[in-house]
């Protein structure tokens, strides 16, 4: 009998994610938290991606705030700091819905943290401005 360890509750979130039912994914997640494996970057930006996915920013915002706030010493403690894919999910989403400035808020925390953007981030900051006809304000 094989054991599932962190990897598989991840690939099992994943699925439920791109198949728009991140609800069993969260189920997943429930019982990966009650046996007592830890989650990991991953495992957040998957559920963040799912999230966003689905349409329920709101909730991604919250995770992400949950991580930020709360735990955020404990998982910088475990080595489960947010990572620039985290970033630029949640940066994507706010975009999606028009909200660039709130997309801008955190591509700023993300610079803060010291984590650099990747070429996905600009784009999707570019993309989000030139959507907006404010390319133009766009400095290199």
């Amino acid at each position: 009998r094989v054991k599932p360890n962190t990897a598989t509750f991840n690939a099992w979130i994943n699925a439920y994610g791109k198949l728009h039912r991140l609800d069993y994914g969260l189920s997943v997640w429930g019982k990966m938290m009650k046996i007592g494996f830890q989650p990991t970057v991953y495992t957040f930006s998957t559920l963040m991606n799912g999230f966003c996915m689905e349409r329920r920013v709101d909730q991604a915002i919250k995770l992400f705030g949950e991580i930020n706030e709360t735990d955020f010493k404990i998982l910088e403690e475990k080595g489960l700091d947010p990572n620039v894919i985290t970033y630029s999910t949640l940066i994507d989403s706010f975009c999606k819905k028009r909200l660039l400035k709130k997309g801008l808020t955190v591509f700023s925390q993300m610079l803060e943290k010291g984590i650099k953007p990747n070429v996905y981030t600009y784009n999707i900051l570019l993309d989000a401005f030139y959507k907006r006809g404010m390319i133009c304000r766009v400095k290199v």
